[in-house]
């Protein structure tokens, strides 16, 4: 089925204008409740923040479900490249990724690239820092499979790339500050977030190509073992 064909098919309601507002509308306030109450729960103490803290990630997990439900889904209705698709090679892809930045990051290392520009990254990356980027590609990879649909990029390399900036966002303004090592990862070096969007980018190249593959071979995994394809 065309991609204006699987946009025209929606599921009960879909085509009404008040229910698309209510499905645009549930993604930001999903995204905004989310991070939001992570961030009481695991930065502020007391039992007054972490329980609107988990509050807050209640409300973002109802939004998520109406968000992702007002649509219909398989690939009769959105073509090869369906939701379970999405999921199962983002996935993947996403996993593939991580190892292409980790290798990416190495071979920075082993140029002295990032010694050079003074960023502290790369010189001890080992077996744990592999499986590391591998495990965290395939989450984010998952995320961008249920969210692909709202990222703007045309195709899968496009909202790959697009996408790639989400989880460099994430490292710079939670993940280092976090671990101390300030906003942007200053204390690793000036250029360090220059090195994160690079890294994120090869990811999202990576992940992009991997949905583009399985869009043009027609795969479809979850939803043929459930016989649907």
């Amino acid at each position: 089925m065309s991609q204006s064909g699987a946009e025209a098919v929606a599921g009960p309601n879909g085509g009404e204008p008040g229910v698309a507002a209510w499905r645009l509308a549930a993604w930001p306030v999903a995204v905004v409740t989310f991070f939001v109450g992570g961030w009481l729960v695991t930065s502020l103490a007391g039992r007054t923040s972490v329980t609107g803290g988990v509050l807050l990630l209640m409300v973002s997990l109802a939004a998520t479900a109406v968000a992702i439900g007002g649509h219909a889904y398989g690939p009769r209705v959105e073509g090869p490249l369906d939701l379970s698709t999405r999921m199962a090679i983002g996935t993947l892809g996403g996993a593939l990724g991580g190892l292409a930045a980790a290798a990416a990051l190495w071979l920075l290392a082993l140029v002295h690239l990032t010694d050079l520009l003074g960023v502290a990254l790369g010189a001890h990356l080992g077996v744990s820092g592999w499986f590391g980027r591998a495990l965290g590609g395939a989450a984010w990879g998952f995320l961008l499979g249920i969210a692909y649909r709202i990222i703007p990029g045309g195709g899968p390399f496009g909202r790959g790339v697009v996408f790639s900036v989400l989880p460099s966002l994430y490292v710079l303004l939670v993940t280092y500050p976090d671990l101390g090592l300030g906003v942007f990862g200053v204390r690793l070096g000036a250029l360090t977030f220059a090195f994160v969007l690079f890294l994120n980018l090869v990811w999202g190249l990576v992940v992009g190509r991997s949905l583009a593959w399985a869009e043009g071979t027609n795969v479809g995994p979850v939803s043929r073992l459930l016989g649907e394809a």
